[in-house]
């Protein structure tokens, strides 16, 4: 994939998303400042989650299970965590939930 590296784009201080969408209209990939690759078109982020040999999660130097695993050993993980994640086991612990985002939502900064 060689596609245009804006020069000198910078996302700091601002709302990466709208950082993002500013983007997307000109380039289809970016180089972050830390060197990573960043998709910004919709047909390269389905060809890079559905092709785990070419775009392989399993980068960082610690073990994430299960987004860094790949194919099927991504699916027994995520087939095994799934049950622990479902709405019926979340749901004793929504309250807590609603409480930390009101109190993130409400921070300043």
């Amino acid at each position: 994939m060689s596609e245009h590296i804006p020069d000198g784009l910078s996302p700091a201080g601002r709302d990466l998303r709208a950082y993002t969408d500013e983007l997307r209209p000109r380039h289809r990939v970016v180089r972050n400042i830390e060197g990573e690759w960043v998709l910004l078109a919709h047909d390269l982020v389905v060809q890079a989650a559905l092709d785990h040999d070419t775009f392989s999660s399993g980068v960082s130097r610690f073990l994430q299970v299960p987004n860094g695993l790949d194919g099927a050993e991504h699916t027994a993980y995520r087939e095994a965590l799934d049950p622990f994640l479902s709405a019926g086991a979340l749901a004793e612990h929504e309250p807590a939930f609603r409480r930390v985002a009101v109190e993130l939502v409400a921070a300043p900064g």
